[in-house]
């Protein structure tokens, strides 16, 4: 059986595991920045299917037979599935911003592609949404 979302530690593009800063501005080690996330037994996997196809098939009606993306259109459309797959950043902020304006920022981020590379990775492996898994 599987649970709906799975928690990652988040780690930055050095492999090391990311930590909200403290008040000295040093790495606060009780403050993971986590990605809870759903998994694909989900609804919200479900929501972003049924928009993933809408949108294909908007393409379609639009330019014929020819299905291929813009960057701009891909890059929205990864934003758009990180939101929707995403149920929050823990410990994450982005400026000034927090919460949802923050993890849309930082999704938006190319320099910080490597969160959504990370989120996506872990949301396509079925063993983080086991049972055993979301108790570890």
């Amino acid at each position: 059986q599987v649970v709906s979302v799975s928690r990652l530690h988040l780690r930055d593009a050095n492999d090391a595991l990311m930590y909200a800063d403290g008040a000295d501005g040093e790495p606060d080690k009780t403050k993971p920045m986590i990605a809870v996330i759903y998994g694909q037994g989900s609804k919200q996997n479900s929501k972003w299917e049924t928009i993933a196809s809408n949108r294909l098939m908007q393409r379609l009606k639009k330019r014929g037979s020819k299905t291929d993306q813009t960057e701009e259109e891909r890059r929205e459309e990864r934003v758009e599935l990180l939101m929707t797959c995403t149920q929050t950043l823990e410990n994450v902020a982005y400026g000034d911003l927090t919460g949802e304006a923050a993890m849309r920022a930082v999704f938006e981020d190319p320099l910080l592609g490597f969160i959504g590379d990370q989120i996506m990775a872990h949301r396509a492996d079925w063993g983080n949404f086991s049972k055993a898994a979301s108790t570890s």
